[in-house]
């Protein structure tokens, strides 16, 4: 197959997928895999294929068959709720209050609700590979909104695209953009991390933060908060940090644009090492 063949069928996966996840995420119940396993395959088939139909493709359709096996059935995997309810964060008293367009709340998963658990991958074939998973019972979550809009969140996507930035932090670092301070308190916990700045734009995400989660950080004297713009705060004392994480986008569309902004930033200061949340999605935008 050809690979403009391969990057068409890729934008199609991807924007039925992306749809799917963004009008219906429900749309698959217990009830309906319970139907399939019952004959005779697994959980995960089961929802792959779900998935698969709702997405309009046919099982029956041969080249549609050759999609379910190379993007949706790898794609699948059941998540162990524990993965999030076991993380240090949710030990915080994390509670819903509200500063301007800012608002901390509990969302929550359905059982069998698909969500992005993971980065984008690429398969030996070209195929991006999707990372959906889902839970067999109802999940709670902390998340931050802006303006009604999930911005940050405790989630599997959010844990594990952290884990790599949160094991590289060390010394004297910098992240911009705040969210709900994930990263922040993770860092701050590190033996390696003397001091961790977090440069966020917005007064009001910073006063939400100060008052009702910096409190209860275990080593919070590390942790200095800045309001400003990251690219200028950037241009003028990136160099001065060991390690810095950016993290200042919604998702990999809106993101982009001010990951090429901020890596051409970083070039000029080769001694400061630099994460970015969603880096591997982000290249295969490249």
């Amino acid at each position: 197959m050809s690979m403009d063949m391969i990057q068409l069928e890729n934008e199609l996966v991807l924007a039925r997928i992306g749809d799917y996840l963004s009008r219906r995420p429900r749309a698959i119940t217990p009830e309906d895999v319970w139907e399939i396993t019952s004959l005779g395959v697994s959980e995960e088939y089961a929802v792959a294929l779900l998935l698969f139909s709702l997405c309009g493709f046919d099982a029956e359709n041969r080249a549609h068959r050759t999609l379910f096996d190379c993007c949706f059935l790898p794609a699948v995997k059941r998540e162990d709720a524990d993965l999030v309810r076991s993380d240090p964060f949710m030990e915080l008293p994390f509670s819903e209050k509200a500063l301007g367009k800012w608002q901390y709340a509990y969302l929550h998963y359905a059982p069998m609700e698909l969500f992005v658990r993971d980065d984008l991958a690429l398969t030996a074939s070209g195929h991006i590979l999707p990372a959906l998973g889902y839970f067999t019972e109802t999940v709670s979550y902390p998340a931050v909104l802006e303006d009604g809009r999930e911005w940050m969140t405790v989630t599997p996507n959010e844990i594990r695209t952290m884990q790599k930035p949160i094991a590289h932090a060390c010394g004297k670092c910098v992240t911009y953009g705040l969210g709900l301070g994930y990263f922040a308190f993770h860092a701050a916990m590190k033996e390696e991390v003397r001091s961790l700045t977090v440069v966020e734009q917005d007064p009001n995400a910073i006063a939400l933060f100060e008052t009702h989660l910096l409190p209860h950080i275990p080593h919070r004297s590390k942790i200095t908060l800045v309001q400003g713009d990251a690219f200028c705060h950037a241009q003028e004392h990136l160099g001065t940090f060991d390690y810095a994480f950016t993290d200042l986008w919604h998702d990999a569309e809106d993101g982009f644009d001010l990951y090429l902004q901020m890596q051409e930033i970083a070039r000029r200061h080769p001694q400061t090492k630099c994460d970015y949340w969603i880096e591997k999605t982000l290249k295969l935008y490249l």
